[in-house]
C-alpha cells in the first residue's frame, strides 16, 4: 500500500472476533433444554423400569401366563368363601374340590356355572348353605339328594388380588 508516496508493506490485518449476542444466548437456551430433555428421559426410564417391576409382581399374582395357552381358558373352582370369593381354582378338574367351571376371554372377566357331575353334586350337598348359596341363587325346592343341576344363568365373576370375586350370582336349580 502506498502512503504519501511511500510503499510499504501492509500490516496482516487479523480477523476481530464478533460478539454475536443474539447466537450466544441461542446456544445457551439450547443447551438448557438438552439437559431438561435429558433429565426427563431418565425420569421416564425409571417409569418403565418401574412398570416393568410391577407388570412382573402382576404377572406372579395371576394365574394367566404368555407361556399358557390363549384365550378363552377354562377353570375349575373349589367352594367359594362366605363372600363370594373363590381361592382355589386350577385347570384341571380335582375330584372331590372341583364344584364350578369357570371360562374367561380375558383373564379378568369370567362366567362360571356349576359342575353338573356326580362329584361336584355330592361335594355340593355337604352343605348347600356354604358351597352353594353365597354364589348362587336356587330356584324351587332343594332335594336332599339332588341328581342333576339345572344352570338357568350362569354367574359372572372378576378376577382381582389373584381370587376370583363374584359380581353376578348365577342361577340354578336342583332336581
Amino acid at each position: 500500500m502506498k502512503l504519501f508516496g511511500k510503499n510499504e508493506s501492509p500490516e496482516p490485518l487479523t480477523p476481530q472476533p464478533v460478539e454475536d449476542v443474539e447466537a450466544r444466548a441461542a446456544i445457551q437456551s439450547l443447551e438448557q433444554r438438552i439437559a431438561q430433555l435429558e433429565a426427563h428421559i431418565t425420569q421416564l426410564e425409571s417409569k418403565i423400569d418401574e412398570a416393568k417391576a410391577n407388570a412382573n409382581a402382576n404377572a406372579q399374582l395371576s394365574p394367566f401366563n404368555s407361556q399358557l395357552s390363549p384365550f378363552p381358558r377354562q377353570y375349575y373352582l373349589s367352594a367359594p368363601t362366605p363372600e363370594g370369593i373363590f381361592t382355589e381354582f386350577s385347570e384341571e378338574e380335582r375330584v372331590g374340590s372341583s364344584v364350578y367351571l369357570l371360562t374367561t376371554d380375558d383373564g379378568i372377566n369370567g362366567t362360571f356355572r356349576m359342575l353338573n357331575t356326580p362329584d361336584a353334586l355330592a361335594t355340593l350337598a355337604i352343605s348347600i348353605s356354604q358351597f352353594v348359596k353365597p354364589v348362587c341363587k336356587i330356584i324351587g325346592a332343594v332335594t336332599i339328594q339332588p341328581r342333576h343341576v339345572a344352570v338357568h344363568m350362569p354367574g359372572s365373576a372378576v378376577f382381582e388380588n389373584g381370587v376370583w370375586r363374584t359380581t353376578v350370582k348365577a342361577q340354578v336349580q336342583f332336581e
